[in-house]
């Protein structure tokens, strides 16, 4: 998943395919599907992006994602991803296995009079390794806000964000993580 900051706003970007696996019998079979992994609030400027699991539950992650959404409409920015994270630790409850999962959370929120970016980052992995992949995946749910941290934005306004965002992309340096 990929998550760019322009001056017009944010970008949230992920592939379409989600690996399967059917299992009747002894034949196990797997595969790739195209199923949505950035969605939508259909009411507010937020938007959600995901990688990894496939499933929650017996559930495909959009759909169950979609369900989230329509459960959680008015809810404020930051404590979505605390709702988020909840949930996801309910709903998995018991599913003890390997699967990794990492979610954006971007939206605007106010502060200072201003709208300032922010991307709610909820995963269960405490690390990647040199190429990517996950490492050390946990039952449990960590949330962080990442547009604040000191090695992005920290302590700068919603204008001087901005600002940032549009000098970087004028030198062909792009903000994205």
């Amino acid at each position: 998943i990929v998550v760019q900051l322009v001056r017009e706003g944010m970008l949230l970007g992920a592939d379409r395919n989600v690996t399967t696996t059917l299992q009747q019998g002894a034949t196990i079979a797997s595969g790739q599907t195209q199923r949505p992994k950035v969605l939508k609030w259909p009411n507010r400027e937020i938007v959600v992006g995901y990688v990894g699991r496939a499933q929650v539950g017996d559930v495909h992650t959009d759909e169950w994602l979609y369900d989230f959404i329509g459960r959680n409409l008015d809810t404020d920015l930051s404590q979505l991803a605390y709702e988020l994270k909840s949930k996801l630790e309910f709903d998995l409850r018991g599913q003890v296995d390997e699967d990794a999962m990492i979610l954006h959370l971007g939206g605007f929120g106010e502060a200072d009079g201003q709208w300032k970016p922010q991307v709610w980052f909820v995963r269960n992995v405490r690390g990647l390794d040199k190429l990517g992949f996950p490492i050390d995946v946990a039952d449990e749910f960590d949330v962080s806000e990442e547009i604040d941290q000191p090695t992005y934005f920290h302590g700068q306004s919603g204008e001087q964000v901005r600002a940032r965002v549009e000098s970087l992309a004028q030198n062909w340096t792009p903000f994205w993580f």
